[in-house]
């Protein structure tokens, strides 16, 4: 019995053991359902669960857990099998075989900006026990495998869906027992870019690991929806490949993660934010690789061995308000702008940049580049083409000085290379810059004039500049800078057609500067400024307008005429009762200004002026500028000295000093020599109505400029001077009161010659105001006073309104009342008039006869004593008495005579007629007595005296007067 009753328990046993384990997958497959579907609150289906107790097996087939309130999957896998030494899990080591995942599909979402549908899952893991003692038991898992595994995130907010697809992971020799390392390999497909993990060596019982990570042409564009809107800009193009080696280990002080490969970005396009769609490109980059050569983020540690850029084409855009795009990339974006495709993004909080962090890169290269700027305040579009840089031993905190060389070409043409070194903490560099032939043209637009300037820059520097606490110094800039060809042409003329010479305003062969020295704040510094070979061509339209007017933008402001004194050396204007001091010209810079020597080499300028008949020219070539010890130090005064060739051969001097700086102040002495005055013939006719048919001019000349003050003297010399009247009015005789031809000839000297001293003084503002005015009232006063001189000793000159000259007299030769001959002081007199015609040999006089009725009685009284004298004679009458008595009777018969003799004399004399023959003879023997004194006795040539018509005069002795001719 006992027998039986053991077989039966065994039996029953094994029956009862049997039905267990036929029935515990459905047992388990139920209670997980069951516990699941309660534990989250989502429906869940399972279509078998297989479990073996003698093999470890335990299989899932067919798994689906759904959305919360929903059918939709949240995870799906066909199917799970685990692999489990039973033995094992009676030790503190659980060996595990195989892990194997088959196809499975997990689905998520973000619904909000913080709410995801699977945060109430995340909710249920209960937050670790900071007092829980570790476990004792490691495992190690022989081979492990994902088939077919799926990841797909919906993402609610940027309306965007990311799949992971084609995931497959195969893993071996995981441990956390100890051991020979293991290895895992997975790859996917990230929305359609492969992506790769290999990990060679994984010790997960010493917390070391030994990966490396790929992915291939990941394009950039699918994370445009997650770029905030306060960035201002995001990828439009682009595709990112990976390639990093990851290394990690657990240390006893903390754990360590190293990283080292490179990142390459292919295509990629910068466009900026904007409402709808893509906004403007900023930059296209052919290709941007980034060498790692190692990374330690724990540690804050990032060392790069290199970071490439390719094909960089930066667009950058100032707008008409003067807002520069790339530097407003950081400021807000307008009201209703978000990221493109969906709701606007909330901003995110301002992050600050971990401290702490030590960065080092041994090379940033930049090659290929170009830069385009477009300033739509002036209209101007400038590039910077094959743009190249290399920056080398780039560090932060900075141990050491960085090294970088940029080479570029510039707008239109030409090169620019910069080299040097800088340090970042604190900021200073020191660095070589050179340029080459690059045009000038580009910038028209920024330049403040209509004329077009065309050249080709130069230059070479040597700059250190440094910043500390904001402040910007520049301890030293020396080098040497030069433009060739430069020119000025007319508005609207081309910029890059060569122009000729005769068709180009200004032209300079080359200006150079060199031994510039500049410090700032500090002082500016030039060892000499040479402007070689200028060409200067003024011409002056029919219509009075000036070439070199129209290149500059605006007119020469006019210089303040009121409160300024008029010239008072030679009472040229008569000052207002009201007028006052002008203030003085004041020139200054912004900093101390040092240059040793500016010249001007083989200067040529053309005068043309359209506006006279005929149109006048005239040359100066030749030119030589040389100003030495310029400075800008208040008083310091330069030398000054200036030689040219006008005309033909006409050369100027000039030398003396200036000081343009502080105080206005210049002394310059000088000459001109052997100009020919014919040459100005178009301007003689037109503003003073004479020709010149010959003559030269010499002028000597010193000129003395202080503060507000003019003071000048010019001694001019004219030799061989004639002129002819024109048919216009005389502008001559009417400011100055005698034709200009009578003025010539009475100051030109008996070497054919005038000199005449100008004086000139006064303020510059009221010479600047009306020069023309100034300088005919300088001419009048000096032609009074000339004049006046040798007219005080032979007569006489008289002034009217205005002190125009209004007659010129000589005094005449005066004779006794029927007499021709000279007295003493009629003798005296006449050698005075020759002096006057020896020096001025252009005059000839009019010699007029006049005769009075003084000069007719005195003739009368004559030929009465003389027939009375005939009388006596004839009659041999005893006395005179006697003749008077017989003439008496003779005359007034049958009248009774007078008592006495002298009344009977006056009688006669009342009654003889007037001689005229005797009162022309006597008018004759005057001119030939006076005639014969210049001749003969003074030995002026007949021909410069001239016998005018013969007069007679109520009062008055009886004369010759002198009226001047020429």
């Amino acid at each position: 019995r006992k027998r039986t009753l053991g077989v039966a328990a065994a039996i029953v046993l094994v029956v009862v053991v049997t039905v267990l384990l036929v029935s515990l997958p459905t047992i388990a497959r139920r209670t997980a359902v069951t516990q699941i579907a309660k534990l989250t609150g989502r429906a869940v289906s399972l279509d078998r669960v297989e479990v073996n107790v003698f093999t470890g097996r335990v299989g899932l087939t067919r798994f689906r857990l759904a959305q919360r309130g929903s059918n939709d999957p949240a995870l799906e896998l066909d199917g799970l099998e685990v692999r489990v030494s039973i033995l094992s899990l009676l030790t503190k080591h659980i060996r595990v075989p195989s892990i194997t995942l088959t196809a499975p599909r997990l689905y998520v979402a973000r619904l909000t900006p913080t709410e995801f549908d699977f945060s109430d899952l995340l909710a249920l893991i209960p937050p670790a026990d900071p007092n829980a003692k570790p476990s004792g038991r490691t495992v190690s898992i022989a081979r492990v495998a994902i088939v077919r595994g799926a990841l797909v995130a919906r993402d609610a907010v940027t309306s965007t869906l990311w799949k992971l697809e084609d995931l497959n992971v195969d893993g071996a020799d995981l441990s956390t027992f100890g051991g020979p390392p293991g290895r895992l390999a997975g790859s996917a497909r990230l929305n359609g870019a492969p992506l790769g993990i290999e990990v060679g060596s994984i010790d997960l019982a010493k917390g070391v690991i030994a990966a490396r990570a790929k992915v291939d042409n990941f394009d950039l564009a699918q994370v445009r929806p997650f770029v905030p809107a306060s960035f201002g800009v995001m990828p439009a193009a682009g595709r990112v490949s990976v390639a990093l080696d990851i290394k990690a280990e657990k240390t006893e002080a903390s754990p360590r993660v190293a990283i080292a490969g490179e990142v390459r970005v292919e295509g990629l396009a910068i466009h900026k934010v904007a409402a709808k769609g893509d906004g403007d490109a900023i930059a296209n980059v052919g290709r941007v690789v980034v060498s790692i050569k190692e990374a330690q983020p724990l540690a804050r540690v990032i060392a790069l061995d290199s970071v490439t850029v390719d094909g960089l084409d930066l667009r950058v855009v100032r707008d008409k308000q003067g807002v520069i795009d790339l530097l407003a990339l950081a400021a807000p974006p307008p009201p209703g702008v978000g990221s493109p495709g969906s709701r606007k993004l909330p901003e995110p909080s301002p992050v600050a940049a971990p401290a702490g962090f030590t960065v080092a890169l041994r090379e940033l290269a930049l090659r290929g580049g170009r830069v385009t700027l477009r300033d739509e305040t002036v209209g101007a579009t400038l590039a910077l083409s094959d743009l190249n840089a290399t920056v080398r031993d780039v560090a932060w905190p900075a141990k050491t000085p960085l090294t970088f060389d940029v080479a570029t070409g510039l707008p239109g043409a030409g090169r620019l290379q910069v080299k040097g070194s800088a340090t970042l903490a604190p900021v200073a560099t020191e660095f070589t810059m050179s340029m080459r032939d690059a045009p000038i043209a580009p910038y028209q637009p920024y330049l403040p004039i209509p004329g077009r300037i065309v050249g080709k820059f130069n230059g070479e520097s040597v700059t250190r500049v440094s910043m500390a606490d904001g402040k910007l110094t520049v301890g030293m800039s020396r080098g040497r800078s030069w433009i060739d060809g430069l020119e000025l042409r007319a508005p609207g003329a081309p910029s890059t057609a060569p122009g000729g010479s005769e068709t180009v305003p200004v032209k300079i062969a080359r200006v150079a500067i060199d031994g510039v020295d500049f410090t700032y704040p500090g002082h500016a510094a030039a060892k000499t400024i040479t402007i070689s070979k200028p060409e200067i061509r003024i011409e002056r339209a029919a219509n009075g307008d000036i070439n070199i007017r129209s290149l500059f933008a605006a007119e020469t402001a006019e210089i303040r005429t009121t409160h300024a004194k008029p010239p008072v050396a030679t009472a040229v204007v008569k000052p207002s009762s009201t007028a006052a001091q002008a203030e003085p010209l004041v020139l200054s810079v912004p900093m101390p200004l040092e240059i040793g020597s500016v010249v001007i080499e083989d200067g040529f300028a053309r005068f043309l002026d359209r506006s006279t008949t005929p149109a006048f020219s005239e040359d100066v070539s030749k030119l030589s500028v040389r100003l030495d010890g310029l400075s800008s130090a208040p008083g310091h005064r330069a030398k000054l000295a200036i030689q040219a060739i006008v005309g033909g051969d006409s050369a100027l001097d000039l030398k003396g000093e200036v000081a343009p700086f502080g105080d206005l102040y210049a002394d310059v002495e000088g000459e001109l020599r052997n100009f020919v005055l014919p040459s100005v013939n178009p301007y003689a006719e037109s503003t003073i109505a004479w020709i010149i048919e010959k003559g030269t001019l010499a002028v000597k000349l010193h000129y003395t400029i202080e503060k507000n003050q003019i003071t000048a003297k010019n001694e001019i010399i004219v030799e061989n001077l004639h002129v002819a009247r024109s048919s216009a009015e005389d502008q001559v005789q009417k400011r100055i009161g005698l034709p200009l031809g009578l003025i010539v000839a009475l100051i030109t000297d008996a070497d054919n010659g005038i000199r005449v001293n100008l004086p000139i003084s006064g303020s510059l503002q009221t010479w600047g105001a009306d020069f023309s005015d100034a300088i005919w009232s300088v001419v009048k006063n000096v032609a009074v006073n000339i004049l006046a001189a040798p007219f005080r000793a032979i007569g006489r000159l008289f002034t009217g309104s205005g002190d125009k000259i209004e007659s010129l007299a000589i005094d005449p030769a005066k004779f006794a009342a029927g007499a021709a001959s000279l007295t003493g002081d009629v003798e005296a007199h006449l050698t005075k008039v020759a002096d006057f015609l020896r020096r001025s040999p252009a005059i000839k006089l009019t010699l007029a006869p006049l005769t009075t009725p003084a000069d007719a009685d005195s003739l009368r009284g004559q030929e009465l004593a003389a027939r009375l004298q005939r009388v006596q004679r004839e009659a041999k009458l005893p006395d005179p008495a006697a003749a008077i008595a017989a003439e008496f009777a003779r005359v007034f018969p049958g009248e009774a005579p007078p008592k006495t003799t002298e009344e009977r004399l006056a009688r006669l004399r009342e009654r003889e007629p007037v001689p005229t023959v005797a009162v022309s003879e006597l008018a004759t023997r005057r001119l030939e007595t006076v005639r014969q004194a210049l001749t003969g006795k003074e030995g002026i040539p007949a021909s410069r005296l001239v016998t005018g018509d013969t007069g007679n005069a109520a009062t008055g002795d009886g004369r010759v007067e002198f009226r001047i001719g020429q």
